[in-house]
């Protein structure tokens, strides 16, 4: 049997086009543009949800006018086009609002919300999901809400690989691993883990310091690991004195390099003390949407732990900006948001992290990215409408997605003034974008006569 939803909304085009989408959607639709229309459905008709605009003529709707209107036993979804998340997030404490819709979502979104409420599911799934692949990953029990028994490195498969590598490479008695990537992957605390009570953690002056204060002081202490950090930031001179001293050596030797671009600046006879050894993680920006789901479950995870271990859940919106975001300063920057939510959270008597408790920088994101997805889908639905689809080739609908691509590319060339790097951090992408067919025609537009 369909669903019935009551559509309170004084914006008649809107409503007209909501109506219409949700009924092919497979809802049975009332519409009204009134609180005291929407009172006489409800008298008259079964009502399974309603569907209320935030502001109606002008005016806020308020918590009292909702419960004189709709019986609690109907639930009520806020269409909003507010991007105050607090005031949503008030209203919602004050009841009677189940989940909150802004007018910039996608209609896919709305739809799983009007379903997970009359179909019952918990609106916390997402951590749900996110705990029940954490768990797989860790071997923990499936009901288990305890951190890893080891700090999260790297969980992606091909990281796996390497992880296992390292580990196999350190009971060697003698090893030498340089780990490389963007400050905040887990580089040095990789290499914590790796070396354990043995580590010497020095910066490469530091390390020749010690040798020429104490003699050959790691030849005394055979048993440390030493981990030189920033060897890529030393003159060539001090790096060749580092690869002489641990070449004629057959201490253990860690190397940590906090680079911001690929590109690893290093002499080639320190970097061959490494041999094949060398390992590079990649900015969270880069990894996998699994592997950033398990850094998240794990900072979660572990403030419980440090807590009153109460479990704190994470609501779709908070998560989905959460996903979005570049973070420029990865692990660290991850870490410190995940801390403070919590902590705002709990103080607040709540329990499930909303967009209110997380940076504006990062809640304001949610909007912007929604408005671009619904722009741009929108386009593409009209384009589908005025296009003779029977005419259309395979070859026809590569060109096409390759003019899109160049008209889109063109922004980014511009902005940065055809510089292929600049290009990449603007772009958010670690990907080789030289050899595009898009930037190509960009440079042979732009090359000088």
């Amino acid at each position: 049997m369909k669903k019935t939803l009551l559509i309170i909304e004084d914006d008649r085009e809107f409503l007209k086009t909501l109506a219409s989408r949700l009924e092919k959607a497979g809802f049975e639709i009332h519409q009204v543009w009134d609180l005291d229309l929407a009172e006489m459905v409800i008298r008259s008709r079964k009502v399974d949800a309603v569907l209320l605009d935030r502001v109606l003529n002008g005016k806020p709707v308020t918590t009292e006018q909702i419960k004189g209107v709709i019986p609690d036993d109907i639930p009520v979804v806020m269409i909003s086009g507010m991007s105050d998340a607090e005031t949503v997030e008030k209203l919602h404490k004050e009841g009677r609002v189940a989940a909150f819709w802004h007018k910039m979502e996608s209609l896919n979104k709305l739809i799983a919300i009007i379903k997970d409420l009359l179909e019952g599911e918990k609106p916390r799934r997402v951590r749900a999901d996110l705990a029940r692949f954490y768990n797989m990953v860790f071997d923990l029990p499936q009901d288990s809400r305890e951190p890893a028994k080891r700090d999260v490195i790297a969980y992606d498969p091909q990281l796996i690989s390497i992880y296992s590598r390292i580990r196999e490479l350190t009971k060697q008695r003698r090893f030498r691993i340089l780990l490389l990537g963007p400050v905040g992957t887990g580089k040095t605390h990789l290499a914590r883990v790796l070396a354990g009570d043995r580590m010497v953690l020095v910066s490469p002056s530091e390390f020749l310091n010690y040798k020429s204060k104490t003699g050959i002081g790691f030849e005394r202490n055979r048993e440390a690991v030493w981990v030189l950090q920033n060897i890529d930031k030393v003159i060539p001179e001090v790096q060749f004195e580092v690869a002489t001293w641990i070449l004629k050596s057959d201490a253990s030797f860690i190397g940590v390099l906090h680079i911001q671009t690929p590109k690893i600046n290093l002499i080639p006879e320190l970097l061959s003390c490494f041999s094949s050894n060398t390992f590079a993680f990649p900015p969270l920006r880069a990894r996998s949407s699994r592997e950033f789901d398990l850094f998240l479950e794990h900072f979660l995870r572990l403030e419980e732990s440090e807590g009153d271990g109460k479990s704190v859940d994470l609501t779709d919106d908070a998560y989905f900006s959460l996903s979005y975001y570049s973070w420029p300063f990865n692990l660290r920057e991850l870490k410190e948001v995940i801390r403070t939510a919590v902590a705002l959270t709990r103080s607040r008597g709540e329990e499930a992290i909303g967009l209110s408790v997380l940076p504006e920088h990062i809640r304001n994101l949610t909007g912007e990215i929604m408005k671009n997805e619904l722009i741009f889908r929108t386009w593409v639905e009209e384009l589908l409408e005025n296009l003779n689809l029977k005419m259309l080739s395979l070859d026809d609908i590569l060109r096409f997605k390759e003019e899109l691509e160049y008209h889109l590319m063109k922004y980014f060339y511009r902005e940065a003034q055809g510089n292929i790097s600049r290009m990449k951090r603007l772009l958010k992408t670690e990907k080789d974008i030289h050899k595009r067919h898009s930037i190509r025609r960009l440079r042979e537009e732009n090359r000088e006569p």
